[in-house]
């Protein structure tokens, strides 16, 4: 067989593969609103349970689940190699988010942030340091959530109230009071509040507080000019006061007023609320969130927040405006799921294409062993290759690092 046939048969095969990704996906009731984009499933898993997900700028995919971390290595087709398993802490653990900095990981689980050095680079042997603890462990689902690096080289991480089990919410002494350890040498950090927004160094020190009065804020991005976003679940067993769900402006010393208030909306005659970015979420599970600012895909999306919704199983997007010193949001659809198919991560990787995490879920549960995919939503003529430019930012030159802050995409210059 000639060289040309050869290259034909390989063309055919990775056509046919790529379009049995595509079928997988529809068959497993996947529907992007965009008839501009398309989908094709990585991989899935029956019980690994996969959660968070984030990549970095050299295509490889990292995704944490209910114990175990894993890594998708760009293969030379323009798909991944088999996933490769980083690390596993104990049962229940779960690696709700992850933070790239140079080689090393950070993991944030239900109830610490941990620095795993060297894991992006090295396979064997990896080990955790915990650099911050302290949350009361009430529930899995109300603990750390979600990180985000800020433009000081600070590390932000969000956490919900851990007080569940406690529902008079008339008094005025709902707030709970512990103490967080974080470095140098467990340094203690006494704290009386709620849910809140937090940040520290990389080394884990210089913990401080950010903003407080969140029920359950499960996620954090930044947008090009630093502005930071979160998103907050509703308290379902009391939906007169506290439903919908609410997209938020994160400012310094911001104070969102759980439990003593919500939104405007809900309470219009209180004027110590704060507005909302997009009052419309109905009752809401918003778990995963990034922030998307690429060239890649079409105009429409540049500038919008990106939050994988649980409840309604999709993941939704939020154009952001300006709105005075802040911003307000409409709401577009980007993937609806059917079934028991619900979005729980998303992130921007591999020059601009879009990751996500997808559990299949019949109904809440504390700590379950679900069914789970990782999917991959790029544009419609996407060449087969995926083809993108890789850049190992640690061993780049000083030249190469600030050409990199003049790229277009934001996913590049945050990096």
């Amino acid at each position: 067989m000639d060289n040309a046939s050869r290259a034909c048969l390989f063309l055919a095969a990775l056509t046919l593969t790529l379009a049995g990704s595509a079928r997988a996906a529809d068959d497993a009731g996947y529907q992007l609103d965009d008839p501009q984009l398309q989908l094709a499933t990585i991989d899935s898993s029956a019980d690994e349970s996969f959660f968070s997900v984030r990549a970095d700028t050299l295509g490889r995919v990292f995704v944490g689940g209910r114990r175990s971390l894993f890594v998708y290595e760009p293969d030379e087709q323009g798909g991944y190699r088999p996933r490769r398993l980083l690390y596993q802490f104990p049962e229940h653990t779960w690696i709700n988010d992850i933070a790239i900095r140079g080689d090393d990981l950070y993991l944030l689980t239900v109830s610490a942030l941990y620095v795993m050095p060297g894991a992006a680079t090295h396979g064997e042997g990896l080990q955790v340091r915990r650099l911050l603890w302290g949350v009361p462990l009430g529930h899995v689902h109300q603990c750390f959530h979600a990180l985000a690096w800020g433009p000081e080289g600070d590390l932000y991480l969000s956490m919900g109230d851990p007080v569940v089990s406690y529902g008079d919410f008339s008094r005025p002494d709902h707030w709970c009071h512990w103490t967080f350890f974080s470095q140098p040498d467990d340094t203690p950090t006494p704290y009386s509040g709620v849910g809140g927004v937090f940040r520290c160094r990389p080394d884990g020190t210089r913990f401080q507080v950010v903003s407080r009065g969140m029920r359950n804020a499960c996620g954090l991005a930044f947008d090009r000019h630093w502005n930071l976003f979160s998103n907050d679940n509703d308290h379902e067993s009391i939906p007169d006061l506290y439903v919908p769900g609410r997209v938020l402006h994160v400012t310094p010393h911001a104070e969102f007023f759980w439990p003593r208030g919500w939104m405007v909306e809900k309470s219009p005659d209180r004027r110590d609320l704060l507005d909302t970015l997009f009052a419309g979420m109905g009752r809401a599970v918003p778990v995963g969130q990034a922030c998307y600012d690429d060239d890649f895909l079409p105009e429409a999306y540049r500038n919008n927040l990106l939050i994988a919704r649980w409840g309604i199983r999709a993941v939704t997007r939020y154009p952001l405006e300006r709105r005075g010193a802040s911003f307000r949001a409409s709401e577009r659809m980007l993937l609806s799921c059917q079934n028991d198919a619900r979005p729980v991560g998303v992130c921007v990787g591999r020059g601009g294409r879009l990751f996500a995490t997808i559990a299949y879920m019949a109904h809440n549960e504390g700590s379950p062993v679900y069914k789970s995919d990782l999917v991959m939503i790029t544009r419609r003529d996407d060449p087969i290759s995926h083809p993108f430019e890789a850049i190992d930012l640690v061993s780049a030159e000083p030249d190469r690092l600030w050409r990199e802050l003049s790229k277009v995409s934001w996913s590049r210059r945050n990096a």
